[in-house]
């Protein structure tokens, strides 16, 4: 986020402000900066901050140590796991495909809710 408000010289937004904000729409972020910004400007800049996330976020972005394993485990005892997150569908997908884990998570995105992709929940009692 700091990275695109610094390329148009505006406000940078101190680390614990960035983390408060996490999970607003980007728009409501960049209207922090710029409390007066104009619609085509939020819209460029939210162009910009995906590129940017898409290169250097996305593969930067690792499971957590263990993760894998539990995946895994889930996976051979026949349950299906879900993961929930505010980041979009399409960004967990390719997190997911970098981790190899892809074949053993299903991504559910609050952020963006894709019908007909969620997988059947699986719970001891229905075994």
């Amino acid at each position: 986020m700091n990275a695109v408000i610094a390329a148009h010289d505006g406000p940078e937004l101190p680390y614990e402000k960035v983390g408060e904000l996490t999970g607003l729409p980007l728009d409501a972020m960049f209207r922090l900066a710029w409390p007066d910004i104009g619609d085509a400007d939020v819209e460029r800049y939210r162009v910009e901050y995906r590129t940017r996330y898409e290169a250097v976020a996305i593969p930067a972005t690792r499971l957590y140590r263990g993760a894998r394993t539990a995946l895994r485990g889930f996976h051979r005892a026949g349950l299906l796991q879900a993961t929930v997150t505010g980041k979009r569908a399409a960004d967990c997908e390719r997190i997911l495909a970098g981790s190899e884990s892809k074949r053993t998570s299903t991504p559910i995105s609050a952020a963006t809710p894709r019908l007909g992709r969620s997988p059947r929940p699986t719970s001891p009692s229905s075994q």
